[in-house]
């Protein structure tokens, strides 16, 4: 399973992530992703619990279309309430992007 993405681009790139807050546990709030670049874009989107640690199987990776894309957070009704932190990288050009939600 790993994979290597080679790519060389003259252009920067700068990233944008929006979306609520907070939200209920066990709801699945929506975050807008947006690229500055054109053209399909490979975005990288890792979930991080409110005590720090990773959350692999709420990460994944993302195709945009025109620099746009939308993160669902599949938050469970047994997932610890806290601040959850949201980091989105752009593959190629190594941008990112990070917001919060609080889940209660």
């Amino acid at each position: 399973g790993d994979a290597l993405v080679l790519g060389l681009s003259l252009a920067e790139n700068a990233l944008t992530l929006s979306g609520p807050s907070a939200a209920r546990l066990g709801e699945h709030p929506e975050f807008a992703v947006g690229s500055a670049g054109e053209g399909r874009r490979l975005f990288r989107c890792q979930v991080f619990a409110p005590d720090g640690t990773m959350l692999p199987a709420y990460s994944k990776n993302i195709l945009a279309e025109g620099g746009r894309a939308t993160f669902t957070l599949p938050s469970a009704l047994n997932d610890a309430p806290g601040a959850y932190t949201l980091r989105v990288a752009d593959v190629l050009t190594g941008a990112t992007a990070s917001a919060k939600v609080t889940l209660k």
